[in-house]
């Protein structure tokens, strides 16, 4: 047995292996609740609760203009005259209104 030298391959292994199993063991002991927990908050953010702003029934007939080539103003003087609020078309069309503005009982006044 060499002391004074490099541990060898098999004792490099061996101390691996130990290590290995400390960490299985010790992941092994999350609770399982939780794990449910997070994977159901997960599938929450991931499911789309409404239809993107261009497919929604309320605005797509503005995002319909647009594609048309109406000019921008137009179509807000348009949602205007409609009584919608034209800063809308500013938001991403692909995300729902949900997703990027808060309901208005959850808007905090300045």
């Amino acid at each position: 047995d060499d002391v004074g030298g490099p541990p060898s391959a098999a004792a490099l292994l061996a101390g691996a292996s130990k290590l290995n199993k400390r960490v299985h063991s010790s992941q092994d002991a999350v609770d399982p609740s939780h794990a449910d927990a997070t994977v159901e908050r997960s599938v929450q953010i991931l499911k789309p609760s409404a239809p993107p702003l261009h497919k929604d029934p309320t605005y797509e007939k503005y995002y319909r203009m647009l594609k048309m080539g109406l000019p921008h103003g137009a179509v807000q003087n348009a949602m205007i005259r409609d009584d919608i609020d034209p800063t809308i078309l500013d938001l991403d069309p692909e995300r729902s209104l949900a997703s990027q503005r808060p309901p208005a009982d959850e808007v905090q006044p300045k």
